[in-house]
Parts: structure tokens; C-alpha cells; sequence
């Protein structure tokens, strides 16, 4: 048995809504999937054009950046999700929550196969898992200042 002691409900609850929240983005056709990326980039490159006008990107720029940018910032999230549930529940709980995320990605991926339009690539695999690495060093090193703060 990996439990050391039961995890608590939310954690798992915020845990399962965001790997939902990851899915329902696989599930959109490419059609969707690029209006959306659309959008948002339109927005970051408008705002960017306030602060430096004659800026030299242009908007497929700030759409390659949206859609990678997710892939990053996602799984970032996630992985702070999942070791919320498994750093004091489980035995191993940094291998164990990176071989989650890594199972989610891969997963995540999958599901764009049978999507119309769309594809897996393993350069997003990467991504998904360089957000999660980026997300495990930032809650260590968030619990290691609180423990420099407490003393512990």
C-alpha cells in the first residue's frame, strides 16, 4: 500500500477538476482549439502594442506562445495540485506525482488522436512535463522557506 495517510477531499477534488480541465481542452476539435488560441493571442498582442508600439512580433507569434504557454503553466498547476495530495500521504510522493503527470500528459495527448483536426506531438509532452518540474521546484522550494520561517 503507497497511503501512508488518507489525503485530504479537496485536495483531490481541485486535483481531478483541473486534470478534467486539461481534457476538455484535448476534446476540442482544431477548429475550436485554434479560435481560442485566437483569441487570447489577438488580446496579449493588442496589449502588448499599448506598452511597445512598434514591437516586431506578430500575431501567429502570440498564438505559438498561447498554445505552448498552456501546455506549461497547465501542468505547473497540476503538478502543485497532485503533490498537495500525495507529499505527506504517500510513500514516494515526488516520483509518484511525476509519474502522474506524466501518465495525464501522455493521456492528454492521446485524446487528441481521435479528435478531427487534431494531433499528439511529443514536443508537447515535454512542455506538459517541464510545467510539472517547474511546479514541483516551486512548492519545494515554497515548503522549504516556510520551514526556514517556522524553524522547522
Amino acid at each position: 500500500m503507497i497511503w501512508i495517510k488518507k489525503p485530504h477531499f479537496a485536495s483531490i477534488l481541485a486535483t481531478l477538476v483541473w486534470v478534467l480541465f486539461i481534457f476538455s481542452f484535448s476534446f476540442q476539435n482544431a477548429v475550436d482549439s485554434s479560435l481560442a488560441s485566437s483569441r487570447l493571442a489577438t488580446f496579449l498582442l493588442n496589449f502588448t502594442q499599448q506598452f511597445i508600439p512598434n514591437h516586431p512580433f506578430e500575431l501567429h507569434d502570440f498564438v505559438v506562445f498561447v498554445r505552448k504557454g498552456a501546455h506549461f503553466v497547465n501542468f505547473l498547476i497540476l503538478m502543485i495540485c497532485v503533490l498537495s495530495v500525495t507529499i505527506s500521504n504517500v510513500k514516494h510522493p515526488i516520483l509518484i506525482s511525476l509519474l502522474f503527470c506524466l501518465l495525464i500528459a501522455i493521456m492528454d495527448e492521446s485524446i487528441q488522436l481521435f479528435v478531427a483536426g487534431r494531433s499528439a506531438q511529443l514536443s508537447d509532452i515535454v512542455l506538459d512535463m517541464a510545467g510539472a518540474i517547474f511546479g514541483m521546484l516551486l512548492w519545494l522550494g515554497a515548503k522549504k522557506g516556510r520551514d526556514i520561517i517556522h524553524g522547522s
